[in-house]
């Protein structure tokens, strides 16, 4: 077996829909005698000071004499689009329910400069949380990563995403359990400190999107807002196509426009086993990867699948973590190689989102290959002290990293090398790589594996989450491998 490495950058970031509940509207308002409500200018109080936690942006209209501001007040337009047959985008009826498996886009068009906010956290049927509270915008891959909005521009949730295959894939993913998903939309005039104002790709390797509920509800209690809702209004300043309508009509308080949201997808029976472990790796529930197999650029399928010499595969494999993956050949006779990092230079550092290559080219020797994968928080000197030199790059020299005899006892052999082994990814009866006892061992977490819908989705593997412990930590290694049919 002899391998190529690639990478190319992937975002993926797992973002919402949205269903509009109904709101209390004030009964009396300078809106209220004003149907061009859109973007037509109203006097309100300003706070003479921003709020706890606000920081005022220059640009903001400055107060009259009596503390009063000339500006529209807030509102908001949402259309919650759902994936249709040929990639359509069909516009949602308010009040639905969904379905496992559904796939949502999200607009919203702010009606003048802001600050936008959209943070998502689900429950299951029970109302146990499953899904902690995030920021899903802003994203990275919308508006530059900022916040920051503008009038009457319209910000689809998750966009066109350029880094996929199909651009056209980018949707949100009603994924299981059965329950709910709550969004909380916050439009603000003044920049919210205790939110993300700005997150880059690193951020969201770093988790840095995590919200603590209670700051939400913070906000939530230390808003005056007033808000009501209108499908079609009767009059409004504002091209393109109808939608939901939000807007804040206090004239005391027009400081934030706060929306909570929920979708429900109560029905459907048992939760199929592809969609469990494909939530873990989309909602990040527990570390995660998802592997795709292709030759000539067309999908496969190792279980069934049957290859020969000349044949080369493309093993593409994403990661919700941040952390490092090694890939050690054991081929038909039974040598143990590194096949990546192939140079101590090279890096196989993997981030969130990015999609990474491995080229699995095949020999005269027939047999079960075997490629097994070692996923870890932090690099493992027992494998990085196997590569030698450009050894393991060397097209020559197929098995120039080979795992010496006694690495190879220390680690209780790697796999099997019966020749009658089934293709296929394998999480079961795989021995860790590494040693698991003594200096540098690595304790092997255990891991569940499942099918995708086909070819095209791959294969899903994700840490067993028992006791909600389903992240990797200090001194762990996730181990799985892909086996091969070489006839």
């Amino acid at each position: 077996m002899r391998s190529r490495f690639f990478s190319h950058s992937l975002i993926t970031l797992v973002i919402g829909g949205l269903l509009a509940q109904v709101f209390t509207s004030e009964t009396a308002s300078a809106t209220g005698d004003n149907p061009y409500f859109w973007d037509a200018p109203v006097k309100f109080s300003q706070p003479a000071k921003p709020k706890t936690g606000r920081v005022r942006p220059p640009s903001r209209p400055k107060p009259d004499s009596k503390g009063l501001e000339e500006s529209p007040l807030l509102a908001l337009k949402y259309n919650v689009l759902k994936r249709g047959d040929g990639n359509s985008k069909e516009r949602v009826e308010a009040g639905r329910e969904f379905n496992i498996d559904d796939q949502l886009k999200l607009a919203i068009t702010p009606n003048q400069q802001g600050f936008l906010y959209v943070v998502h956290r689900s429950e299951d049927a029970s109302g146990k949380v499953v899904d902690q509270p995030h920021v899903i915008f802003p994203d990275p891959r919308i508006n530059n990563g900022s916040n920051t909005v503008a009038k009457d521009r319209e910000y689809v949730v998750p966009q066109f995403c350029q880094d996929f295959e199909n651009p056209d894939d980018c949707w949100w993913w009603i994924t299981p359990p059965n329950g709910k998903e709550f969004f909380t939309v916050i439009f603000s005039r003044d920049e919210i400190t205790e939110l993300p104002n700005k997150l880059t790709a690193d951020d969201v390797a770093r988790n840095a999107g995590a919200v603590n509920r209670q700051v939400i509800e913070a906000i939530k209690r230390g808003s005056g807002q007033t808000l009501a809702q209108e499908s079609v209004p009767s009059a409004r300043r504002t091209s393109g196509s109808g939608g939901l309508y939000v807007r804040n009509t206090s004239l005391n308080d027009n400081e934030e426009l706060i929306d909570t949201i929920e979708i429900k997808h109560l029905s459907g029976g048992n939760d199929p086993p592809a969609a469990m472990t494909r939530a873990l790796f989309v909602k990040k529930r527990a570390d995660a990867m998802r592997v795709l197999f292709l030759k000539n650029g067309v999908p496969v399928d190792p279980s069934r699948d049957e290859f020969k010499a000349g044949d080369e595969i493309e093993v593409k494999y994403e990661s919700n973590f941040k952390g490092y993956a090694y890939f050690v050949n054991i081929t038909p006779e039974g040598r143990k190689c590194v096949m990546h990092p192939c140079t101590r230079s090279e890096s196989n550092g993997i981030v969130p989102g990015t999609q990474y290559h491995q080229i699995v080219g095949f020999d005269e020797e027939k047999g079960t290959e075997v490629l097994q994968v070692v996923l870890s928080r932090e690099r493992v000197k027992f494998l990085d002290d196997a590569i030698k030199g450009s050894g393991c790059c060397d097209p020559e020299r197929p098995c120039g990293c080979e795992l010496s005899v006694n690495a190879a006892s220390a680690a209780d052999q790697l796999a099997s090398k019966s020749p009658n082994k089934k293709g296929g990814i394998v999480v079961e009866d795989v021995v860790a790589v590494v040693p698991q006892s003594g200096p540098g061992g690595i304790h092997a977490r255990g891991i569940k594996l499942a099918a995708g819908k086909d070819k095209q989705e791959g294969s899903f593997v994700a840490i067993e989450d028992k006791k909600d412990d389903n992240r990797l930590d200090t001194g762990q290694a996730a181990v799985f491998e892909i086996r091969l049919n070489h006839r």
